[in-house]
């Protein structure tokens, strides 16, 4: 992680820790993060690739929310149009 992400991370700790959250990360400095992808140096740059699964841990977070809350994962039939107003 870059110099700046570390700060980010250790401030994020920092107001965890101060509101008594117990994870795993909160009770250690975790300053490695092993990222597995199938794209290449050539296609990206290492320094680049945290940012883009930090958003990606974001929207799967997001859908694990409407998922629970919202009963996405059992979609009723319905025609094309309605669908996209929906989405």
């Amino acid at each position: 992680m870059t110099e700046k992400q570390q700060e980010k991370r250790e401030g994020y700790l920092q107001r965890r820790r101060r509101k008594g959250g117990h994870t795993q990360s909160a009770t250690k400095k975790n300053q490695i993060q092993i990222l597995a992808t199938n794209i290449t140096r050539q296609q990206l740059e290492m320094q680049a690739l945290y940012p883009i699964y930090s958003l990606r841990w974001q929207v799967e977070i997001l859908f694990k929310t409407w998922k629970s809350l919202f009963d996405i994962d059992k979609v009723r039939a319905m025609n094309p149009e309605r669908f996209e107003c929906h989405l």
